[in-house]
């Protein structure tokens, strides 16, 4: 009889399974394909569950790793005078805060002043010549009033000659008083030197007939003292005699200094009165030049010459004021003096402060202001624009402060512009929010580990916060 199969479902299935039916083979049990994958699926969300919760302990227990900083200016300035001067004038001082544009140093103006001044009347005058030209028609009041400038201006000619030669006269008359005043002395001084030398005193042969041994002011030296009682033909001791010697040399050293100082000062007065003649002298020519100009019909080659000259004058006095604008050092940013330098009386220019004597000459010196991570080289003074014996006269840096941090290279992957940090200021015990500026991708070595600069920005920092303050910079 045929067995009819029956269809057996749930837990009985599974039990008919368990069991083969009379006359059947045992077959092989296999795990369906879907379970197989179930199980893997299973056990690789054990092993994360495993890593993400050691990982979670490890954060837990050793907390957000903190890296060492310091609060430094987002800007600073190292300012000195473009052009090598003596400073005149210092304006600030170290924790003043000063706007941009505000005045800070200056040097010595007065030469650059003149010269300005100079060149400001030679382009007024030329701009009269090519007024002149375009209007050649004058009306005699006009006319009458070059007349009188060409007169005023002879007169002053006349007037620099008078003083040119008065100056000559005086100048060679000091120095005619001085060379005879030296000569007598010269004179004085080998008479005396020749009675010493007949007197037979034991020095005597010291001081030569022409004073050679006096010229110096050298004391005279010899085998033997003179004796004070010894006395000569003439009845003076020779004590008296060497005494008198020496106070001969004397006054003639005297005499030859004097007569130095007199050619010196009659070059100068020579000097000064040939420029005020030469200026003088350039005034006459060019008011008469301006009274023919004005007299007679101007050609365009001479229109367009005196065009040219305005323009060539225009540009003498645009560079003459460049040049007395370079001689006041103006503040580029709104900041704060970190440092000063120098004092009035020093010589400053592109290079730095030099010959410098002040106060801060004490100082072990000043380079980069809060240079939290100096790389040590010779190169860096160089970079910042000063030499190892020089320093600037001012130190800038701006209000705003950045926090800057040493991190070490395992954290650089994970840091990327915006990033969150917090910045603890140590000296206040006070945290604030910060975010990542930038990261400098220079490597430092410290110490055999590799550390990179990151620089955070902070919206407001806790008050009494100081540039150079040391930080706690961490990256939740």
């Amino acid at each position: 009889m045929a067995r009819v199969p029956v269809r057996v479902r749930g837990m009985n299935a599974a039990a008919g399974r368990g069991a083969p039916l009379a006359g059947e083979s045992e077959r092989p049990q296999r795990f369906p394909h879907a379970s197989m994958r179930q199980l893997v699926v299973a056990v690789a969300l054990l092993c994360a569950a495993v890593a993400i919760a050691r990982y979670t302990l490890v954060e837990v227990m050793a907390g957000p790793a903190s890296f060492v900083g310091i609060a430094r200016p987002r800007q600073s300035v190292n300012l000195d005078f473009a052009q090598t001067g003596r400073v005149a004038q210092v304006l600030v001082k170290p924790g003043d805060r000063v706007r941009k544009g505000q005045p800070l140093a200056t040097q010595d103006q007065g030469l650059a002043k003149a010269v300005l001044a100079d060149a400001q009347a030679a382009l007024a005058a030329d701009q009269v010549t090519l007024k002149a030209l375009r209007s050649p028609t004058l009306s005699p009041a006009d006319r009458a009033a070059l007349d009188q400038q060409v007169r005023d201006v002879s007169g002053q000619v006349s007037a620099a000659q008078q003083a040119s030669a008065d100056a000559v006269a005086r100048g060679g008359s000091g120095v005619g008083q001085a060379q005879q005043t030296w000569q007598d002395a010269v004179a004085t001084r080998r008479a005396d030197a020749a009675l010493l030398a007949k007197a037979d005193c034991p020095d005597a042969g010291d001081a030569s007939a022409d004073g050679s041994a006096a010229d110096t002011g050298a004391p005279a030296t010899g085998t033997a003292s003179p004796r004070p009682t010894a006395t000569t033909a003439t009845g003076r001791s020779c004590a008296e005699l060497t005494a008198q010697v020496g106070k001969d040399s004397a006054a003639v050293t005297a005499a030859l200094a004097n007569l130095t100082q007199a050619k010196a000062t009659a070059a100068q007065l020579r000097d000064a009165a040939a420029g005020s003649l030469t200026s003088a002298r350039s005034a006459l020519a060019l008011a008469q030049k301006q009274r023919t100009a004005a007299g007679a019909p101007a050609s365009a080659a001479d229109v367009s010459a005196a065009q040219a000259e305005v323009a060539a004058a225009q540009r003498v006095v645009d560079q003459d004021k460049q040049a007395l604008g370079q001689l006041t050092l103006l503040s580029p940013i709104d900041g704060v003096i970190a440092d000063v330098g120098g004092i009035a009386g020093e010589l400053d220019s592109s290079d730095g402060v030099r010959l410098f004597a002040g106060p801060q000459a004490l100082q072990s010196g000043s380079g980069p202001a809060f240079d939290l991570f100096p790389d040590g080289s010779a190169a860096a003074s160089e970079q910042n624009g000063t030499r190892a014996d020089q320093q600037p006269l001012i130190t800038l840096v701006s209000a705003e402060n950045d926090a800057v941090a040493q991190v070490s290279e395992d954290r650089i992957p994970r840091l990327r512009p915006g990033h969150a940090a917090r910045v603890t200021v140590n000296a206040l015990h006070r945290s604030v929010r910060g975010a990542v500026a930038h990261v400098v991708r220079v490597p430092v070595s410290q110490g055999g580990k590799v550390e990179y600069e990151v620089r955070v920005t902070v919206a407001e920092w806790p008050p009494g916060t100081e540039p150079g303050m040391s930080l706690s910079v961490t990256f939740p």
